[in-house]
């Protein structure tokens, strides 16, 4: 089962020193990225990277730690292949790191199948639910599928064995465009991320940009559109699971 938490808002807090690397990660068709630090298969550190320049706290890296680094590229809500970089080693000299593209694979052999549940304070949500091959050589994009509204999904792949790591997503909409047309319920993002995504309550095109609310449930009208204040969640990830 994947528990999600805590909304994206009421996690951003300060750090006091900050390790900042410039990486080759593409920003031409998604959203932000998301990197894990794994150490033996386990996520020790996720960060969100949303410019040119990964920032982690330098207290939520233990120096000497080999890290394998897992990058992966969010759309929509939606992930498409991975990124990866081996032997990470905190050096304060150290300008940038490299990341190589895993992407996916569609695999032969036994046909397998994983099932669990996505839940938000307890009650099962319907989300994207990715798992990656964590100890394939290079890792890659095993499968990914939506739960539904109770929550429940299961993924299909087939030949991999191995360690598989499990991350639920949740919907990060579109970039706010004045003249696009929403339909009920679709979502869209303010040009800076502050903790929230604003879902359509009605049928109509958008106007100007508005001053967007930081309060759930708070909405505001562009042309014929209200827009409703909605949490944006951190991708939450469950794991490694031997398959």
């Amino acid at each position: 089962m994947i528990q999600v938490t805590t909304p994206i808002l009421h996690q951003v807090t300060p750090e006091p020193t900050m390790v900042v690397l410039n990486h080759n990660l593409p920003f031409d068709d998604c959203d932000f990225w998301v990197v894990d630090f794994c150490d033996s298969l386990i996520v020790k550190r996720r960060v969100l990277v949303q410019s040119h320049q990964l920032k982690v706290g330098l207290d939520a890296i233990e120096q000497g730690t080999t890290y394998k680094l897992i990058a992966y590229p969010i759309r929509q809500g939606v992930l498409d292949g991975l990124y990866w970089s081996d032997d990470y080693i905190y050096d304060p000299g150290q300008a940038s790191v490299e990341f190589t593209s895993g992407g996916s694979q569609g695999g032969s052999g036994e046909a397998k199948t994983f099932t669990g549940s996505v839940q938000i304070q307890g009650k099962g949500v319907s989300r994207r639910v990715v798992a990656v091959a964590l100890d394939a050589e290079p890792p890659y994009l095993l499968a990914q599928t939506q739960s539904d509204t109770n929550g429940s999904y299961t993924l299909d792949w087939q030949g991999y064995s191995g360690q598989m790591l499990v991350t639920a997503l949740d919907d990060y909409g579109t970039d706010f465009v004045a003249g696009m047309t929403l339909g009920v319920g679709d979502r869209v993002h303010p040009p800076y991320p502050n903790g929230y995504v604003y879902e359509s309550a009605n049928l109509g095109i958008t106007g100007a940009e508005p001053t967007w609310p930081n309060k759930e449930g708070e909405s505001v009208t562009s042309g014929e559109v209200q827009l409703v204040a909605v949490p944006f969640w951190r991708p939450k990830s469950s794991g490694p699971f031997s398959v």
